[in-house]
């Protein structure tokens, strides 16, 4: 079933007892209230671990004018980035001096390849996920809606749990890393 931002306040109000709302502009307390919560909870929840839906590959674009002098090369940032996985230079390695500027990626490479987490359409996010902004948005709703402290931490249990369930279940969606155990027996002889 695909969810929308709308779809995923409402579950948090039902939750809360509350009328669910047709808009986040609505003018009620309730839309109000989802209105300057949401989009926070899901960028933070996007970001607060690697998941699998929300990893994104792009070959950055240099800037005319590096936007730093301590490195040669200032790279566009993509618009729906949220945090920087790891940075790759033109030869797929590893690019270890890099930093962050001004919606910029400045460094020495001269291309440049970023793995990045980014803002992921909720039509996108898997059933886990989903349960997980809910509950999370529940909590944060709680105080504003209720001012039930009770409520509060109750729903912070449940929270909890949800997060510990869905990055388990995200991590079951890819490969496993692995050691390459020959090189360490190559070195015992």
């Amino acid at each position: 079933m695909i969810q929308s931002d709308i779809d995923l306040c409402n579950r948090a109000l039902l939750a809360l007892g509350c009328q669910a709302i047709q808009s986040l502009n609505d003018g009620t307390t309730e839309a109000q209230v989802a209105k300057l919560l949401y989009p926070a909870e899901r960028d933070a929840q996007l970001t607060g671990f690697p998941w699998w839906f929300a990893r994104a590959e792009a070959d950055l674009n240099r800037l005319t004018a590096a936007p730093s002098h301590q490195y040669a090369y200032g790279y566009q940032l993509p618009t729906d980035m949220l945090s920087v996985r790891s940075v790759l230079d033109g030869r797929h390695a590893a690019c270890g001096d890099y930093m962050l500027m001004r919606g910029a990626l400045c460094t020495d490479a001269e291309s440049v390849r970023l793995v990045y987490t980014c803002r992921a359409a909720e039509q996108t996010f898997p059933p886990y996920f989903q349960s997980l902004l809910v509950d999370w948005l529940t909590l944060r709703m709680v105080i504003p809606i209720t001012e039930s402290l009770d409520r509060f931490n109750a729903l912070s249990q449940i929270a909890a749990e949800s997060q510990r369930r869905a990055r388990l279940m995200d991590s079951q969606s890819d490969t496993p890393n692995t050691i390459d155990m020959s090189a360490l027996l190559r070195v015992r002889g």
